[in-house]
């Protein structure tokens, strides 16, 4: 029982909703994920490689001034000088190149500092924006090799950014920074550990920086941990957020499904009630509609099919028996030997009329659920050892040989005990009829498994065609071989009514070796 509310939990649509949500909640987070750890990546690389540039700018300001780039003023870029200050660097030396331009503000007025090159000397310019040069001096880079050593101490790292640099000659002597083999890898070797920047100078010289990436990887695993915690959070409550969704969007859906199921109990006159506010979605509201209008037109043709097989039971048995009384009142008077053949053939086809219409009556009655099998607890062992020992003086007769196969353990249903008799009597006697002389007829009952009892009919007669199987079960349906016999074709239907009623199945399959095999499964309760 626990196991089937388990399995019925998880073909439910809430789950399958929250599975999905889940589903959706995890697609769209690890795309969320991967967008944000790639622009994290990138605006990291991209940082890392502005503090690479950064750095080597300040590097290369204190190399050609002797000075920090902030105490020179505002770095600005070569566009923004105004047009007066670039004229007036080019009157001063025609092919002076910019390489570093700073703006300050003073207290009268504001001036650019520029530092350039020409003809392979470095100068130093300070200029007004009207373009008044107000001093201009030759700089030597040699003589600020000792004050970037100061300012840059140590061989490995500096501003704790995880920073190198050095500063070679054009033979690749180091005149200043790291020499050390990591600083080397990370200036040969850039790629997943570092990012390097190389410049050569106007005077060869050759300045190298690298940035250490492992603070970048920190951060980004850092970031990784945050983001999978996060989601391991997260991804419950989507679930459970999902499961709340389905559970209200499917009210409707429950509701429907409880109306059906007392409908099929044989309330027909239930309805499901609808309020368009307590439900969700018009879809949901259309369906209760349409279930309700169907209800209440297969409550219309139930009545209507219970009140015409009332009056065809009234009607035609009523007459039926008045001519059998007839044909039996005229036996006793008639004196002629072909008179009373024929009076006595009358009442016996008037019997059958009767039977006939009974087993109809009773096929329409179970197949439309008119008539409820009335369960009741009995010993569904007892029930087959009773039939066989009814049976086995005609099969003694008939020179057949039956078995009845019964589990060590006896046997408890809960059904309608004369409606299964009827069911096995209409078997059994199919079988005997069949078979003819010599034949044998196993009849197996297997023990309960999954709630579920299993019975299983063996003879070992003419058998039944493939394209039959499924017709054998159908009214008034009989296969040529068997027109000769008695029988009217309505025992198999009638016994697969009952079964069905009882919410159990029957089929029927080929018997090794020649004959028919009826499979009847039906549940303990």
């Amino acid at each position: 029982m626990f196991w089937n509310k388990i399995r019925y939990f998880v073909n439910s649509l809430k789950f399958r909703a929250a599975l999905l949500s889940g589903l959706l909640f995890v697609l769209f987070s690890l795309l969320c994920s991967a967008a944000i750890y790639y622009l994290y990546s990138s605006y990291s690389l991209a940082a890392a490689d502005s503090e690479l540039s950064s750095a080597a700018d300040d590097i290369l300001c204190i190399y050609l001034t002797g000075q920090k780039g902030h105490r020179l003023g505002e770095i600005t870029d070569e566009e923004k000088l105004p047009v007066p200050v670039i004229n007036s660097l080019h009157t001063l030396h025609k092919d002076f190149r910019i390489i570093f331009a700073f703006f300050a503000r003073g207290r009268t007025e504001d001036f650019y500092t520029v530092t350039g090159v020409s003809r392979m000397n470095f100068y130093l310019v300070s200029i007004r924006p009207s373009g008044r040069i107000v001093a201009s001096r030759m700089l030597n880079p040699a003589r600020n090799i000792p004050e970037l050593r100061r300012n840059f101490p140590g061989w490995h790292y500096f501003n704790d950014k995880g920073l190198f640099f050095r500063l070679s000659n054009e033979k690749g002597a180091t005149l200043a920074g790291a020499d050390s083999p990591r600083a080397l890898q990370a200036f040969r070797n850039p790629g997943k550990e570092y990012r390097a920047e190389k410049r050569i100078l106007y005077n060869q010289k050759v300045l190298e920086c690298a940035v250490s990436l492992a603070p970048f990887y920190k951060r980004q695993q850092r970031l990784f941990q945050s983001i999978l915690f996060i989601f391991l959070a997260l991804l419950p409550l989507g679930m459970f957020a999902g499961y709340l969704v389905a559970s209200y969007m499917t009210k409707g859906l429950k509701k429907i499904r409880n109306a059906a199921l007392k409908i099929s109990a044989g309330d027909l006159a239930h309805r499901v009630n609808w309020e368009e506010n307590s439900l969700a979605g018009g879809e949901i509201g259309s369906l209760v509609s349409a279930f309700n209008t169907m209800s209440a037109n297969n409550e219309r043709l139930v009545t209507e099919l219970r009140t015409v097989t009332d009056d065809i039971a009234h009607d035609l048995r009523t007459p039926l028996t008045r001519i059998r009384g007839t044909a039996e009142l005229s036996v006793m008077k008639c004196s002629s030997r072909s008179c009373r053949e024929a009076y006595g053939s009358i009442a016996e086809e008037c019997d059958a009329m009767i039977s006939i219409i009974g087993d109809m009556l009773e096929i329409s009655r179970s197949e439309t659920g008119i008539r409820k099998p009335e369960k009741t607890c009995f010993s569904l062992t007892q029930l087959l050892e009773k039939l066989f020992e009814v049976y086995k003086m005609t099969a003694e007769e008939l020179g057949q040989k039956w078995k009845l196969q019964l589990p060590e353990k006896e046997i408890q249903i809960h059904a309608d005990e004369i409606k299964l008799q009827r069911v096995f009597t209409n078997l059994l006697d199919n079988a005997a009829k069949f078979m003819g002389e010599g034949g044998s007829l196993f009849f197996t009952l297997l023990p309960p498994e999954n709630h579920f009892v299993t019975m299983r009919v063996a003879d070992t007669g003419p058998g039944i065609p493939d394209d039959c199987k499924e017709k054998v079960f159908k009214r008034f349906f009989r296969m040529d071989s068997s027109r000769s016999t008695s029988g009217n074709g309505l025992g198999l239907a009638l016994a697969a009514a009952i079964i069905h009623a009882h919410d159990g199945t029957i089929h029927v399959e080929d018997t090794p070796g020649g004959g028919a095999t009826f499979v009847i499964k039906l549940p303990l309760r």
